[in-house]
């Protein structure tokens, strides 16, 4: 450069020449192939990390496929076993979808004009006990005290789901529908959205259908001490199990099949004792001079499972017995 009129030559600095030899160190042959080597080393561990947890959630939902499979098919084992102690029709699987459904264990030979008869009495009890609006009352409260569901409790507060005279908001259930999805809990969501299509006039299903709001809230009223978030949308039971009638007399069994009882008892027990409960409420609609009701959960197990000791539990509620076949 030109300083003062004369020409002076810059002096390369320490760092230039620590650059000026790295990049002349890279045109060696053996420096450049082992920079080239070591590049390629992390691409091919970065590919192989990925390829691995690939081929984990592989095998994981696999494993998970055989063994539901294999679930299926001992359950099916044992339901034939089953079906020999207690006949083709007690032990048939029962998914509870709409009002209608739930009239298929009962014993009595009720025709089409009967089960339309008795779904209308059961729609009118729970219009007439106002059961929606508790539902909707004590589903407020456990939102507002829940901290999984920030967005749907802060829309909760602003604006209720409670209307006036034992009524419900239908434009704050519908806006709490999008606040549930944000909360990322479809199941509570999807509740929101039965009692949404109810009460829409324009896409108005009715109280019993599938689609509809009816088999909730009657497991809701059948099992007060239940959350309203666990109220499930259908009842699902193994063995469909019989309900008769006989005058004043009320008889109640479901089934439910279990492989092995050494962490699945305490919840077979209560998923029997909820079921029985909820089969009570509609027995006693369709039968208000009910006296008494006998409540029997039965649990049926393979023959050889011996990991957990447990005797029947007779009590006053719901009569649990445990049958290895």
């Amino acid at each position: 450069r030109r300083v003062h009129g004369e020409n002076h030559r810059e002096e390369p600095t320490q760092l230039t020449m620590l650059t000026l030899r790295s990049r002349s160190a890279l045109l060696r042959p053996a420096v450049r192939r082992q920079f080239c080597s070591t590049i390629l080393k992390d691409e091919v561990q970065t590919a192989l990390v990925l390829a691995i947890q690939q081929l984990e959630r592989t095998m994981n939902k696999q494993f998970t496929q055989v063994n539901n499979h294999l679930g299926r098919i001992n359950e099916e084992q044992i339901r034939h076993k089953a079906e020999q102690m207690f006949g083709v029709d007690f032990c048939r699987p029962l998914v509870v979808k709409s009002l209608f459904d739930a009239f298929r264990p009962f014993a009595n030979d009720l025709t089409f004009e009967e089960v339309q008869y008795f779904t209308k009495r059961v729609e009118q009890k729970l219009l007439r006990e106002h059961i929606l609006f508790d539902f909707v009352q004590k589903l407020e409260a456990e939102i507002c005290e829940s901290q999984l569901h920030p967005h749907l409790s802060e829309h909760v507060r602003k604006n209720s789901l409670l209307g006036k005279n034992f009524t419900v908001s239908l434009k704050s259930l519908q806006c709490g529908i999008g606040a549930a999805i944000q909360d990322h809990d479809n199941n509570l969501s999807k509740r929101l959205e039965r009692i949404v299509k109810f009460m829409d006039h324009q896409q108005r299903v009715e109280l019993s259908s599938c689609a509809g709001p009816g088999v909730m809230l009657c497991f809701f009223a059948a099992n007060e001490d239940l959350k309203a978030m666990q109220v499930p949308e259908v009842v699902d039971i193994d063995l469909c199990g019989k309900i008769e009638i006989i005058g004043k007399h009320i008889s109640v069994q479901v089934g439910e099949i279990k492989s092995s009882l050494r962490s699945n008892y305490s919840s077979a027990r209560q998923q029997l004792t909820q079921r029985c409960r909820f089969y009570e409420w509609i027995a006693r609609t369709v039968n208000p001079q009910t006296d008494n009701v006998i409540k029997i959960g039965r649990i049926v197990i393979p023959r050889g499972e011996t990991d957990l000791l447990v005797e029947d539990q007779v009590q006053s509620d719901v009569s649990i017995y445990i049958h290895r076949l």
